[in-house]
């Protein structure tokens, strides 16, 4: 709503004055209005009713529009809000897993086991015990490895096999659900339970989980004499365990080819 003041009136509205008048105003009230959007630097726009200040600052023409449709700046959500919630509960953990007491240490590990377990149950219920428990400890490994400084020692090394073993064995179970027919349809029969009934399955599985990963919290929390006897059963049994995966992987991969080229 633009008043234009004109020099001079021209007589008769169907003059041709009068037409060429009409769209030379017209012609100039839409060059203010693009004046007034493109161009920053106007001041204001003024109006016989009201007058809107335009700020040269873009933020405070965004505060102002913002506060006209109740709203604030501060009110956009950003990334950071994710990072304060994650940053902290990441430090807490860490530092419970590596001076907290034995049974905090385990409890953490238990939410940790929680978190990956639960999901996947209410996905599917099979993956209580199947996926969710491959990925569950390679989680807990994770959160290990990375809460202790890593070097070439037998606790680092277990906990290494048991992040490559989780890896591994989520991985493959996944793999065959998806391949192997009898397996896809065994786990769909399994999957008619509610979800919500299906919590205290993985909670339940999950601290049994988090006790199973707790001898290598524990050999990393603790520390023997280089050359004890001790020492050397936890030398002898890491290797165990490796050399245990390793021998897994390949019995797993024959049965699998067994049972993909099987009619069952």
């Amino acid at each position: 709503l633009i008043h234009i003041h004109t020099p001079f009136s021209p007589k008769g509205p169907n003059s041709v004055q009068s037409m060429m008048f009409k769209r030379s105003s017209f012609y100039a009230a839409a060059g203010t209005v693009a004046m007034v959007l493109l161009n920053r630097s106007t001041s204001a726009f003024v109006s016989p009713h009201q007058s809107v200040n335009l700020h040269n600052s873009k933020h405070k023409i965004q505060r102002n529009l913002l506060q006209i449709r109740g709203g604030d700046i501060n009110t956009v959500p950003s990334s950071s809000a994710l990072s304060s919630i994650v940053g902290p509960a990441t430090e807490t953990l860490h530092q419970v897993l590596v001076s907290g007491t034995p049974l905090r240490a385990v409890g953490a590990l238990y939410a940790v086991a929680s978190l990956t377990v639960v999901p996947l149950t209410y996905y599917q219920t099979a993956y209580s015990f199947s996926v969710g428990y491959g990925l569950s400890v390679a989680a807990m490994s994770l959160a290990l490895l990375t809460s202790f400084k890593f070097s070439l020692s037998a606790p680092s090394i277990l906990a290494v096999t048991s992040l490559v073993y989780g890896l591994r064995l989520g991985g493959y179970i996944f793999a065959r659900e998806r391949t192997v027919e009898s397996k896809r349809k065994q786990f769909e029969e399994m999957n008619k339970r509610p979800i919500l009934k299906r919590t205290p399955l993985a909670l339940g599985v999950s601290l049994l989980y988090a006790f199973m990963v707790s001898p290598a919290l524990f050999a990393l929390r603790g520390t023997l004499d280089a050359g004890s006897v001790l020492k050397k059963v936890q030398l002898c049994f890491t290797g165990v365990s490796a050399f245990g995966m390793l021998l897994e992987a390949v019995a797993d991969q024959h049965k699998y080819e067994v049972k993909r080229k099987s009619k069952e």
